[in-house]
């Protein structure tokens, strides 16, 4: 981490990780690396193993009680899945069975909107959907060629 003036330089892990997302409280980060996810205090001494398997990404819900994350298969050339779990790494839930490329939760409710697709097919075909948490329902949004989502509330 730096301070904003760009000074103080911070070290959270002594591993290569990617992809921090701050709790909602600001207290603390979720790292994605190849060895899981880890839930780092600000002042980078304490972490916490939250997955066993490596991952490319990982964001806290808007209320932090959850985390999405992308978790690599065990074989390379596939595309990670998009997995849910509490915010203390139980209850681990897949979402998706045939890659996904990118998610955002929403500022609003406990909803994510997440992208499938063929991205080797030219043109590449995305599929961006939304999942509902509470009730566990999946809606199509729509198809594009664009790989990457985001929400957009007015």
């Amino acid at each position: 981490l730096v301070d904003p003036n760009g000074n103080a330089l911070t070290r959270l892990t002594d591993f290569r990780s990617m992809h921090g997302s701050w709790a909602p409280n600001g207290e603390r980060v979720l790292v994605a690396s190849e060895q899981g996810i880890y839930e780092v205090d600000a002042q980078g001494q304490s972490q916490q193993r939250l997955t066993e398997t490596g991952a490319r990404q990982a964001a806290w819900s808007h209320d932090g009680t959850l985390v999405a994350f992308l978790s690599e298969p065990g074989n390379n050339n596939l595309p990670p899945e998009l997995w849910i779990m509490e915010a203390d790494g139980r209850q681990q839930r897949r979402l998706t069975v045939s890659g996904c490329y990118g998610f955002q939760w929403s500022a609003r409710e406990n909803e994510l909107i997440y992208l499938t697709g063929t991205p080797q097919s030219d043109p590449s075909v995305y599929q961006a959907w939304k999942f509902t948490l509470a009730s566990g329902a999946k809606e199509h949004l729509v198809d594009t060629n664009e790989p990457h989502i985001s929400w957009v509330h007015p």
